[in-house]
């Protein structure tokens, strides 16, 4: 029966806990607000998980190594989700005191919103990925291009020169024999050979280098314009933003504020009591006195 209870008990607690609240406070507190704060842990899982997801996707799509895929998205979604759940929780507590859109929390749900635009870009590009799939071929093919262009070019100047050399010693040797001569033209056609083979070299490493690149940005960017993907994009930061909505949302007047604000005077109260008494008793039995400590705000 105690197995069965703690099982049962475990898991709203977790989720509790994980939007900052007091599970002993909320059964006291009426069904209102446990709903919104076990429907706030659930959109915060929600949450830890779009951010892995995006995380990890992202990442396969730059570094393809599972093990560096892997460390980089447990290592970024721990440190989104902690700074997430710093903001959210910081905002819940900071608007019981003022108004809700101050400077310190314009900030802070501006940076959630942040978070939630660049984890939304690579669930954007899964989305959309086989349509992005055929632009990125396209796009890699325009780019070799460009690239043996522009290493034709660059060799353009410097081979001419070797084919004319090589012309004009032909001329030479037509004229007038002479072995040396014709070891100066195998000389010039060897090295016009090698620029040749440093050019297939280069672009052989292009290409590969090209092929094995998914162009994340790219792919980003050809989104920019997709209305759909801004509905994705609107999605995710409402999924962001919606926790702390739902926090905040329960009003100051509800019996769960009352009771923590009592329950956190209680403890501020008996730590305070503690104190005294350890003060009073080192007084005492180190040198025979007995002092009262004061303090300002009793």
């Amino acid at each position: 029966m105690s197995r069965q209870y703690t099982l049962q008990r475990g898991l709203p607690l977790l989720l509790v806990k994980l939007a900052g609240g007091d599970y002993r406070l909320l059964l006291r507190s009426g069904p209102v607000v446990t709903r919104k704060f076990f429907q706030a842990s659930v959109c915060l899982l929600l949450v830890l998980f779009l951010t892995t997801f995006s995380v990890f996707y992202g990442t396969d799509l730059l570094f393809h190594i599972w093990q560096v895929e892997l460390l980089l998205a447990l290592f970024m979604s721990a440190l989104f989700g902690c700074i997430y759940l710093f903001l959210i929780v910081t905002l819940s507590k900071s608007t019981r005191k003022g108004r809700l859109f101050n400077l310190a929390n314009c900030v802070r749900m501006g940076f959630v919103v942040f978070m939630a635009f660049l984890v939304s870009k690579p669930i954007e590009v899964f989305f959309f990925s086989g349509m992005l799939d055929n632009k990125v071929a396209v796009y890699k093919r325009d780019l070799l291009t460009r690239y043996e262009k522009r290493i034709d070019s660059l060799r353009a100047t410097e081979g001419s020169a070797i084919i004319h050399s090589i012309q004009a010693l032909e001329k030479q040797i037509a004229l007038y024999p002479d072995r040396s001569t014709q070891q100066d033209i195998e000389q010039l056609r060897q090295q016009l050979s090698r620029i040749e083979e440093e050019r297939t070299g280069y672009v052989k490493i292009a290409a590969k280098r090209i092929d094995r690149s998914d162009f994340l940005l790219y792919r980003i960017q050809q989104l920019s314009h997709k209305p759909w993907a801004w509905v994705i994009c609107i999605l995710i930061v409402g999924v962001f933003l919606l926790p702390g909505y739902l926090i905040y949302s329960i009003p100051l007047a509800d019996p769960y504020y009352q009771l923590k604000d009592d329950a956190e005077h209680t403890i501020v109260r008996e730590e305070y009591e503690d104190f005294c008494e350890r003060y009073r008793t080192q007084f005492k039995n180190a040198w025979g006195l007995a002092v009262e400590p004061y303090t300002c705000f009793e």
